[in-house]
């Protein structure tokens, strides 16, 4: 399908000129006024513009800039003109023109410009999108995750502590995020405060803040999170690594919203709402006496669970191509097509490390797939942990003798292996350490494909 190229021009020879010049490549729209080109421009949808800067009447090309980027901000549009200068272009740019040429410019070089701006059309799509969101909005068209929008939907509305699980890299503060951005606190801010990386000292200073000489080192007042988050949000993330000795304080200023400051005597108030994040088993940690259960029950009013990535297979390859195509744009290279091959390999594979694995890989793949097709053959999508991973969920879908079965035989390959590694793949000294017949170890190596050392 060719792409379509609007050009609004006020001289009718200019127009019969590039449309003859351009009509083999492009589907080109013509207007020679800008009323008739925003009427094509809303109809036809084109995917580029070339715009004059003069125009015979009340308005000019950089008036009808200004309206197309309006209506569509990632629009590429090219000015041209007759009388060139550092003013206009400045102008131009500063408007959101993406290139600004004399109006008899070199044809080949006319179609360099228009083919560049057609190739990074969703580039600026995605720059937009970051640019505009620190955090941007969970995506996913899978039933498991339009649940889970669903429900932060309803959270939003109630102002309530919401407690949120699920695996590492889910996306559970972006969950979070969506929960304050959709809330009635949206105005207001958002904090993270991560519990697994504070000492207890360390997270008393960092969530209620401090007085001047409260410790060596405290040279002047810090306000925190909590007090800097009044009418907002404050999420603690990894909750279940919070030292014990802090979760008292904490449980008595989420009950009541007060506080002090570490160092001062002053009862301090403040209106926060609090979420949590966590990828424990907290009925778990209560048990062994390494989380107060109050606590727990205060911060789980509401769970929110954030379901895995291998459940929510229907947004592996819209994820996977959006991720591609932001590192693509961060690299500055084409976004390298996925072939049918790869895009069933990853559809299968069980993501141990969830949507931060995927985003991670997919910068990985845009390095090295530069200018060609991603292939299964010369990367390894998976590290050991992850063809692990894939390998044991495979198991479950077997009889139980027969998965038993293969279960012992990986163990055992498995430790054999890394017996061998350990042991600078010397059999002799292999068998000693482990207790093994040196026949079993060879045994394993043969079946693995291993040669002796």
């Amino acid at each position: 399908v060719k792409k379509r190229i609007l050009i609004l021009d006020d001289q009718r020879q200019f127009l019969a000129d590039m449309a003859t010049f351009l009509s083999d490549r492009y589907e080109i729209l013509l207007a020679d006024n800008s009323t008739g080109a925003l009427d094509l421009f809303r109809t036809q949808a084109p995917d580029v513009v070339i715009l004059d800067l003069k125009l015979n009447e009340n308005i000019d090309g950089l008036d009808v800039l200004r309206l197309l980027k309006r209506e569509d901000p990632d629009i590429p549009v090219i000015i041209v003109t007759e009388f060139p200068t550092i003013e206009t272009a400045i102008e131009a740019i500063k408007l959101g023109a993406f290139a600004y040429q004399e109006k008899t410019p070199h044809i080949k070089e006319l179609i360099a410009i228009i083919e560049q701006q057609i190739d990074f059309i969703p580039f600026r799509r995605i720059l937009r999108e970051e640019e505009t969101e620190k955090y941007p909005m969970m995506r996913g068209k899978s039933p498991a995750t339009q649940e889970v929008i669903h429900k932060i939907n309803q959270l939003s509305q109630i102002d309530v502590p919401v407690l949120i699980q699920g695996e590492s890299g889910t996306g559970k503060a972006l969950a979070a995020h969506m929960l304050h951005k959709k809330s009635a606190r949206a105005a207001h801010a958002f904090f993270v405060l991560n519990c697994s990386t504070l000492a207890p000292q360390l997270f008393e200073s960092e969530f209620f803040g401090h007085e001047q000489g409260a410790f060596t080192g405290a040279i002047k007042r810090k306000r925190g999170k909590y007090e800097l988050a009044n009418n907002g949000t404050l999420l603690l993330d990894e909750i279940a690594d919070l030292p014990l000795p802090c979760q008292a304080k904490l449980l008595d200023t989420i009950e009541y919203g007060r506080f002090q400051r570490l160092g001062g005597e002053e009862v301090l108030h403040a209106d926060v709402r609090i979420l949590a994040a966590t990828n424990r088993n907290m009925k778990e940690m209560i048990e062994k006496n390494i989380f107060r259960e109050d606590l727990y029950y205060r911060l789980n009013v509401i769970k929110l669970e954030i379901p895995p990535l291998r459940e929510r297979k229907q947004d592996i390859l819209p994820l996977a191509r959006h991720y591609l195509e932001k590192a693509a744009l961060e690299l500055r290279i084409p976004i390298p097509q996925i072939e049918p091959e790869i895009a069933k390999f990853w559809q299968n594979y069980a993501w141990p490390g969830n949507v931060r694995e995927l985003k991670n890989r997919m910068m990985q793949v845009a390095f090295e797939f530069q200018r060609r097709p991603i292939e299964l053959q010369g990367w390894a999508l998976s590290d050991s942990s992850g063809s692990d991973m894939q390998e044991i969920i495979g198991f479950f879908k077997l009889p139980y003798a027969e998965a038993k079965q293969k279960v012992v035989e990986w163990f055992k390959r498995k430790y054999i292996l890394q017996a061998l590694k350990n042991n600078n793949s010397n059999i002799s000294k292999t068998a000693d350490a482990t207790q093994m017949n040196r026949a079993t170890i060879h045994r394993t190596l043969t079946k693995s494909g291993k040669k002796r050392e």
